[in-house]
């Protein structure tokens, strides 16, 4: 067989056991809103990064494997075991630190690691990871909005976004930074892998309308990414 073939099998089978280990993982958990099972979730953020232009496996891979250290009982050692230190490290790299010893971490705090992360301390396929994971989750907020609320204007009154750590000013200073802090990487540095720079560019893009389309006005400020900064 073609070796270009026998490359393409073993990342199919990279990805759909990445798949079935995902959704043997998250299989007794719930997204919050809309309640569906949380499988949908990595599946679309995977989904997202493959309608940008991605097809590495190994980012594919870690797209659906992204949540299950951080909400489950895999450990990273189990990802590098089982796919290698690739995936291992864009799943470790994702995966918001939640605790501190036996104490949970305030959730800004949380949130600021994932922000900063992005800035200084991911693999640019992470970054996309991430960035994937925006996408999804703004865009199901934004879909229940319109379904459960009958419009897309944040209210800090709604018991929706209790669900998600606070009211929407805090939402959005989350989602926010972690745009701005792809934006501001887009800008300074001038090496980006696997040819991610442009698909990374058109991801926060999509972001910056999903902001304003979520958060409204919160979001007026937010700059845009230049095809300068784009270019590869």
């Amino acid at each position: 067989m073609d070796l270009d073939l026998d490359k393409h099998f073993l990342g199919a089978t990279k990805v759909a056991t990445a798949l079935a280990l995902a959704a043997k993982q998250h299989h007794k958990q719930m997204r919050k809103s809309p309640a569906v099972p949380y499988i949908i979730h990595p599946v679309r953020v995977m989904m997202v990064l493959h309608r940008y232009g991605v097809t590495d496996s190994d980012i594919l891979a870690a797209a659906l494997l992204h949540d299950t250290v951080e909400d489950t009982d895999l450990t990273v050692a189990d990802i590098f075991n089982a796919y290698g230190k690739r995936v291992s490290d864009f799943v470790a790299d994702v995966t918001e630190q939640k605790m501190d010893g036996n104490k949970k971490r305030p959730w800004k705090m949380r949130k600021q690691y994932c922000i900063s992360m992005v800035r200084h301390g991911m693999h640019w396929p992470s970054v996309a990871i991430k960035l994937a994971d925006q996408i999804d989750n703004m865009s199901s907020t934004a879909m229940a909005q319109r379904a459960h609320y009958g419009g897309n204007v944040p209210d800090d009154t709604l018991d929706f976004w209790v669900e998600f750590g606070g009211n929407a000013k805090s939402q959005y200073w989350y989602s926010a930074g972690i745009y701005m802090s792809a934006v501001k990487r887009l800008s300074l540095e001038d090496v980006c892998e696997n040819g991610l720079r442009a698909k990374i560019r058109d991801m926060t893009t999509e972001i910056r309308e999903l902001l304003w389309t979520t958060y409204g006005e919160l979001a007026a400020t937010l700059p845009m990414v230049t095809d300068t900064q784009a270019m590869d």
